[in-house]
């Protein structure tokens, strides 16, 4: 038996879908928490440094555990042919 204590963390949910086709995108979520958010001292796994990923599933939907507060939710494509990362213009 192993008991601990679980410190609370908020569920982002969503889902990723193509505006044309209407149709799910596989891809990775990733989630960033800002150093100047209160919350990140009670919850060290969540450092600035490290980033937390979760997958799109089938139907394109996600759910990824993110701090109170703010921080930085990405997402890259599995196609990056079809779907390029954003890039700065030139």
């Amino acid at each position: 038996k192993l008991d601990f204590k679980l410190k609370p963390v908020a569920i982002l949910r969503g889902r990723v879908m193509d505006v044309a086709t209407g149709k799910p995108i596989d891809g990775a979520i990733q989630y960033s928490v800002l150093t100047k958010n209160p919350n990140l001292a009670e919850h060290r796994n969540f450092s600035f440094a490290n980033f937390h990923e979760c997958r799109t599933d089938q139907d394109g939907r996600y759910e990824i555990a993110v701090l109170p507060g703010e921080g930085i939710v990405t997402f890259n494509a599995a196609d990056h042919q079809r779907y390029p990362r954003a890039a700065k213009d030139r």
